[in-house]
């Protein structure tokens, strides 16, 4: 079943909307076809207009690919500290944390005989009334 709706846009939004429309009557196909088989196959749609390419993506593989681009820059900034460490900017654990205890007035605290949940001080538990 064809229906006609009629709607005003800005020109940009109607070139996209035209090659939309062109897009899927050459595929023969409606747009909620095209759309449906986009988020299936979990491929954008791309469509070329006057004022450039617009790319519509479902929800899942965009967020899929917000993961992957947080990853990627994750892995970024570990590959160029160790580089920093290699090239000695780097500093010792111990003068970095003594330094930061300096910085924000920490008192010199520490257990080396104790690792883990160990280190952590006994303290009884307070019963609930």
């Amino acid at each position: 079943m064809s229906q006609t709706v009629t709607f005003e846009v800005a020109e940009a939004d109607a070139q996209v909307l035209q090659a939309l429309v062109v897009k899927a009557r050459d595929a023969g196909k409606t747009i909620a076809e095209m759309f449906a088989g986009m988020k299936e196959r979990r491929h954008p749609l791309m469509l070329d207009t006057d004022s450039g390419t617009v790319v519509f993506q479902d929800l899942a593989s965009y967020e899929r690919l917000l993961e992957e681009i947080e990853t990627a820059e994750a892995i970024a900034g570990i590959k160029r500290g160790l580089e920093s460490v290699r090239e000695g900017r780097g500093k010792p654990l111990d003068e970095a944390f003594a330094e930061l205890r300096s910085r924000l007035n920490l008192p010199e605290k520490r257990c080396p005989e104790k690792r883990g949940l160990d280190a952590l001080p006994n303290q009884p538990r307070r019963r609930r009334a």
